[in-house]
């Protein structure tokens, strides 16, 4: 049964998240355990539920569609349209499963003047999101006698969420599905008091309790909070002849400033949505046409058009077409692999900054944490934001905050400058590349470790060798971890979907891997298939993965023992040393710096955010950089005070490179990876090997 379930999921993953809804599986039970009588649901409690929820993309990417196709001189005005909305969509998916005995409850039915399910305790009982009640304050501000509602609080979109209905699937059973808590993003007496005071006030600002990367647009917040039916239906009315105008006003906006005549401040925000859309599009097609750019930004420098263009390596034609499409523009273009070659040839080793007052450091690393998702959502070409030291200026020496970035000079089309301070601390910028370490077409050869797709040139390393048993399998699978950019030539897919290769439908296809990779011979052969694979911030807690087991089909004689380092063992003080034995660079040596709440790779003309992830940095030449181009998979290993190397610290999978002549290796933490693909130790002591 619990197959059976999980095949459901999917589907309804498929069908749910790409319109901005999340979907979270419970048992009827854990529902009924929590309320009345009059509220629960009369089924056996290991009948599957679903709770949909929508997010913030739900306006955009459901509501907005759905307002376009509708009918308004005819709509019945008694009807909500978001509520007509959610019931099209439900309904959608309901009919997708006539194989099944599926019920459909909205949170806004209600039954005998009473609501027909309680969907915040459904939100709190499936992990979706902790649901907050007046038992839940210690201190009670409140008199006895008031009432206070509870409300529900997303552990990454915070109140700016809406559970919609659930799903019942009378005939599906699942004794088997694991509940999770949900997480307590708020554990401060003080807060939940002002969340639940907020809330009862109908005060908006309890959505903002804690920081967010993305909330309600205006129209949506608007609409909310209206409460006359007419007049939310003239919102409605608004916004689609807005939109469908846009193409009108943007041909009259066009033309206007080819006269050289002043535009209607009325019509900015429906020209800036179209031409966002049209730059998307125009985007999509360079990046289908030319694989080689792994991205490029288009804005101004001293308010001059200007256009800097990444490439993999020399593509005259890619740059031939953007000088033919930008020809206002200045043009810099950066081959990222030759430049990257070059700065790791000078790379120093990065020095550690004094020791930090701890008050400072933590207060700077509760910045960090609260202000990048804000920061990553107003500036496209952030890589990542660190603590550190002014390095020059009046503010020189003191402690700031450092944006490491693709331009520093550079200001994207629709985007600010960045901030010079940050809530009272200064601001210091720094330039650099970053790219996953999969090169293509390299002469150089490692017999042992290179491995690649089957029908691609691009290479990566052969990472940690592991045994793993699936849940629905006896026998183990043996074989070993690298990059899933290395392994799988899917991985965008898997990405957006924040699933596991096994739970996407994508998992039904063959990913065989070559040993050597294509790019380094033409006798490759092929050693076995991809079995499990992540990619993105996976689980509750988003850890950052790039990961990829590959099932072997040759049998393997020799194991290494995986032993797991544990967090109390590292320190983030340049003291902890690591190692790598990578296709590129073989084996190399590097330091253990830091932790970081994120890091943001250009690929294919987009940024991929992977969330708390370990960075290496290098020794001083004339010690071989950590990592480059081709390392992508290799594992790292923990150096222990007495040289020994077998306690696995992850997978690394990318670098970047800074005009300071600094390199950083990203890392993904092999504890998390372990959690996700249900890994389990080997017995041997060797290292395998292939003949």
């Amino acid at each position: 049964m619990m197959e059976q379930a999980e095949g459901i999921l999917q589907r309804m993953k498929g069908m749910f998240v790409p319109h901005g809804f999340e979907i979270y599986p419970f048992k009827v039970g854990w529902y009924n355990e929590y309320i009345e009588d009059k509220y629960k649901l009369s089924y056996p409690d290991d009948t599957l539920g679903v709770l949909a929820i929508s997010i913030p993309d739900m306006w955009e990417k459901a509501f907005i569609p759905f307002v376009l196709q509708q009918d308004w001189d005819n709509w019945n005005k008694e009807k909500n349209p978001l509520d007509e909305c959610m019931i099209h969509h439900f309904e959608r998916v309901k009919q997708s499963f006539p194989e099944h005995d599926v019920e459909t409850v909205h949170m806004f039915e209600t039954l005998n003047g009473q609501a027909r399910i309680l969907v915040e305790t459904v939100a709190h009982v499936s992990g979706a999101a902790y649901y907050y009640e007046r038992r839940d304050v210690t201190e009670q501000p409140w008199p006895a006698d008031e009432k206070i509602h509870g409300t529900c609080f997303h552990p990454i979109y915070g109140g700016w969420i809406s559970p919609g209905g659930v799903f019942i699937f009378k005939d599906v059973l699942c004794q088997n599905l694991e509940q999770k808590d949900p997480r307590d993003v708020i554990p401060s007496q003080e807060k939940r008091a002002e969340l639940l005071d907020k809330f009862n006030k109908q005060d908006m600002s309890f959505r903002d309790l804690l920081p967010v990367p993305r909330k309600f647009s205006t129209d949506h917040i608007e609409y909310l909070s209206t409460k006359d039916p007419k007049k939310r239906i003239d919102i409605v009315q608004r916004i689609s002849s807005r939109c469908t105008s846009l193409e009108e006003n943007h041909k009259t906006h066009m033309q206007r400033k080819h006269d050289g005549l002043s535009i209607d401040s009325s019509d900015n925000r429906a020209i800036t949505d179209l031409e966002k859309k049209e730059s998307d599009e125009k985007r999509k097609k360079i990046l289908e046409q030319f694989p080689s750019v792994l991205t490029y930004i288009v804005g101004k420098i001293n308010d001059k058009p200007a256009v800097k263009v990444f490439l993999k390596g020399e593509d005259s034609k890619a740059e031939d077409h953007f000088r033919q499409s930008f020809h206002n523009h200045s043009m810099q273009f950066v081959n990222v692999t030759k430049r990257m070659e070059e700065l790791l040839q000078k790379a120093t080793q990065i020095k550690f900054q004094p020791q930090m007052d701890q008050e400072i450091s933590k207060r700077l690393e509760e910045i960090i944490q609260g202000q990048s998702r804000k920061l990553m959502e107003k500036h496209s070409h952030i890589i990542r934001i660190s603590a550190g030291n002014m390095p020059e200026g009046m503010h020189a020496g003191k402690p700031c905050i450092v944006i490491h970035c693709l331009d520093k000079i550079l200001i994207p089309t629709g985007e600010q400058e960045f901030p010079k301070q940050i809530e009272g601390f200064q601001v210091c910028i720094k330039e650099g590349i970053s790219m996953f370490g999969f090169c293509e077409g390299c002469e150089t050869l490692k017999n042992g470790c290179s491995i690649g797709q089957r029908l691609d040139t691009a290479a990566g390393s052969i990472g940690l060798f592991v045994k793993v048993r699936k849940p629905d399998q006896l026998i183990e699978e043996r074989g070993f971890l690298t990059a899933a950019h290395v392994a799988l030539p899917t991985f965008k897919a898997i990405y957006d979907a924040k699933t596991l290769l096994t739970e996407h439908d994508l998992g039904k296809n063959l990913y065989e891997v070559v040993h050597p990779s294509l790019g380094d011979s033409k006798s490759a052969r092929t050693i076995g298939k991809v079995s499990e694979a992540f990619c993105g911030d996976h689980g509750e807690e988003g850890i950052g993965i790039d990961a990829a087991f590959v099932n072997c089909y040759e049998e393997i004689g020799a194991h290494f023992e995986l032993q797991i380092a544990q967090e109390n063992e590292l320190s983030f003080d340049g003291n902890t040393l690591v190692t790598k034995t990578g296709r590129t660079t073989s084996t190399t040596q590097g330091i253990l710096a830091l932790q970081s709440p994120f890091v943001r790779i250009f690929h294919h003309g987009r940024g991929w955010v992977f969330q708390n992830i370990y960075i290496i940095y290098n020794f001083a030449s004339p010690e071989p950089p950590f990592f480059k181009p081709g390392d992508s998979g290799s594992g790292v290993y923990l150096i222990s005070k007495d040289g020994e190397c077998n306690k696995a610290l992850g997978i690394a999978f990318a670098c970047m490179c800074e005009e300071e002549k600094t390199v950083e290796t990203y890392v993904c933490k092999i504890t998390e990876i372990v959690k996700a693909f249900n890994i389990k130790a080997n017995s041997e002591q060797e290292p395998m090997e292939f003949e």
